[in-house]
């Protein structure tokens, strides 16, 4: 993607990206998303807002080329975008 200023056009496309590489925020959403927590408690730790971890869950499921997340985490996991490490787990009280 380009933007036209005056005569000159700015590229604000990341260069030598591979088409299935994550950003650093990206794959932090998408390991807590592995690790079971939340959108709220995501907004909480990372300290942005819904609409900014909704554009980032979008762009995970575009780029992994996955229908859920649960198919972007293997999906992640097999090309080596994340690792079983860089998962977050929860534990989570359920009574």
């Amino acid at each position: 993607m380009s933007t036209v200023r005056g005569d000159t056009a700015i590229d604000h496309a990341p260069h030598n990206r591979h088409p299935n590489t994550l950003t650093r925020r990206q794959k932090e959403i998408l390991c807590m998303l592995a690790g079971g927590k939340r959108i709220g408690e995501i907004q909480t730790d990372l300290g942005i807002s819904y609409p900014a971890i909704a554009r980032h869950m979008l762009l995970i499921l575009d780029r992994l080329e996955a229908r859920t997340y649960i198919a972007a985490v293997a999906k992640a996991l097999i090309i080596g975008q994340l690792t079983s490490n860089d998962i977050c787990f929860m534990e989570r009280n359920l009574d």
